[in-house]
């Protein structure tokens, strides 16, 4: 920097104090509004190309059953947009430019397995799904399948004069606002009403007149139920969202598991563990998005 002014300010935010914090915090700045702040920095193009990282992959999860669409792959996308402390509007890179795309456009993509995370070999045992927001994703492939298996499960019985029935599938999906986030109601109503979901339960988390309620909140309320399909019907657990609100699911489900189940603390930890050992605790976990800034907020208050 040339300017005495930003080499002043630039000593400052390179000691990483408080000042440098609130910096980060408030403009959220990236390697462009740093030059744009500090007009009289002067960087090589050497130095750019050697320091700026390579755009990361992004991963989102197929929510369509390959039965149900055999030659189609979907994905549930929420556009990231936010507005920092400051004021400036930032758009998520990847869920801005797939917003922006016209039917026809050629997407590049790869598949990366997930083997942990997949509906039960056993048809029979309940299966509790927990995704609020786009954590929903992959439950949409797990109820179109479930869709299908029903079809064929009632085929066989009418053939072989058998009651092979499959296990309940229990939904626990939040969202923000009815109106505008709770994106497949009208499918799941449908699913509902067949018979495919057993149990649909869904919090908002700002509907205007209602009190705020998250998935958390729901698994408490129907703790018995819980309890036993997981203690003893032999259910399988499926989480999928973001990093915060799977931390919230596990510890409602230890207060569940001690209070019901008269467990201690440790008791009811290492029975979650042992579930994830034994396969039926499968966690999809990706990071903040939309709630960056309410994270961060919390973060940065429990640090100062």
């Amino acid at each position: 920097a040339t300017d005495q002014g930003d080499i002043d300010k630039l000593k400052v935010l390179a000691k990483g104090s408080q000042e440098y914090e609130n910096w980060k915090f408030n403009e959220s700045p990236n390697i462009i509004d740093v030059m744009e702040q500090f007009p009289s920095l002067h960087l090589s193009s050497t130095l750019l190309l050697c320091k700026l990282p390579r755009l990361k992959q992004r991963y989102y999860s197929i929510s369509s059953s390959l039965g149900m669409f055999p030659n189609e792959v979907h994905i549930t996308v929420a556009v990231v947009k936010y507005t920092t402390k400051s004021g400036k509007i930032c758009h998520g890179v990847c869920s801005t430019w797939l917003d922006s795309l016209q039917e026809g456009a050629v997407v590049p993509y790869f598949i990366r397995q997930a083997p942990g995370f997949h509906m039960p070999t056993d048809q029979s045992v309940p299966m509790v799904m927990i995704g609020p927001g786009t954590g929903i994703a992959p439950f949409r492939s797990f109820w179109q399948q479930r869709a299908l298996d029903q079809k064929e499960v009632n085929q066989q019985n009418l053939g072989d004069n058998t009651t092979t029935t499959l296990g309940p599938m229990v939904l626990y999906f939040g969202c923000r606002e009815s109106c505008t986030d709770d994106i497949y109601k009208t499918e799941l109503q449908e699913y509902v009403n067949d018979g495919t979901i057993t149990e649909l339960h869904t919090a908002y988390s700002r509907d205007s007149n209602k009190p705020k309620q998250y998935v958390q909140d729901l698994i408490v309320h129907n703790s018995s139920d819980m309890v036993n399909m997981i203690l003893y019907e032999n259910g399988h657990i499926y989480v999928c969202g973001d990093v915060s609100m799977a931390a919230g699911v596990t510890r409602s489900l230890q207060n569940i598991l001690m209070e019901y189940e008269h467990l201690s603390q440790d008791e009811a930890i290492k029975y979650l563990k042992d579930m994830q050992k034994s396969g039926r605790y499968h966690e999809d976990i990706f990071g903040i998005t939309l709630r960056t800034g309410e994270v961060t907020q919390s973060s940065r208050l429990a640090s100062l």
